[in-house]
């Protein structure tokens, strides 16, 4: 749940830097630096990470359950 709540707020960050961003374009030419572009580049690597860790985590607990549902089953069986 974290790691969603994670992604979601990098997500938003990222948006809100993006929104900015056009917004200064929208007003006159912006200066983009390299160092705006590296934090921007960052921040959607850390997303992309946080999204990744939770999709496999969504995984290993539908695994998981899956399993505990065939235990079950083997289990009413007998």
């Amino acid at each position: 749940m974290l790691l969603g709540a994670y992604a979601v707020s990098k997500q938003i960050q990222a948006r809100k830097v993006a929104k900015k961003s056009q917004l200064q374009q929208s007003l006159g030419r912006a200066k983009i630096t390299s160092d705006f572009m590296n934090q921007l580049s960052a921040s959607l690597g850390r997303a992309q990470q946080a999204d990744k860790k939770a999709l496999m985590e969504r995984v290993r607990s539908d695994e998981r359950a899956e399993r505990e549902e065939q235990e079950e089953q083997q289990q009413n069986q007998r």
